[in-house]
């Protein structure tokens, strides 16, 4: 049985950064999302 991307747990990841170069600029803070389909909407955060 295979499931859907949408029925299945879903997770976004985003990063604030100072700039688009890799040699100088820094990441200012990341956040992680999970989401749980089959939870009814219930998800959680986590944020750096």
């Amino acid at each position: 049985m295979t499931t859907s991307w949408y029925e299945g747990p879903l997770a976004a990841f985003d990063t604030e950064t100072t700039g688009v170069d890799v040699e100088t600029d820094r990441i200012v803070s990341a956040a992680v999302v999970v989401q749980d389909a089959r939870a009814s909407g219930r998800g959680s955060a986590a944020g750096w």
